[in-house]
């Protein structure tokens, strides 16, 4: 909801506490793990960080999207290693 609100998305403390909030999911299995069971809640999340607002570099709405970017690849790589062990151990690598 934070993220998503014009009112809301450009208060640096608002920014700060979203990032580090979500820096730390990332950060940790068991945080990669709780994001990636919340399909619709993630999906709405990045949406809102990925958004291109033609903002200038160095914005805050820079930083969002970046973060959305950081939590589309950890996640994405997440679900890559977890298929490559699968096919492993199905005996088909």
């Amino acid at each position: 909801m934070l993220v998503s609100s014009p009112a809301t998305c450009s208060h640096s403390s608002i920014f700060m506490a979203v990032k580090e909030l979500i820096t730390q999911l990332l950060s940790t299995k068991s945080g990669l793990l709780y994001l990636s069971s919340r399909h619709d809640h993630v999906n709405g999340l990045v949406r809102a960080l990925t958004q291109d607002h033609g903002l200038e570099e160095g914005s805050e709405e820079t930083g969002f999207h970046a973060l959305g970017l950081e939590m589309i690849y950890r996640l994405q790589t997440m679900q890559l290693i977890d298929q490559l062990m699968e096919f492993h151990l199905n005996g088909m690598f």
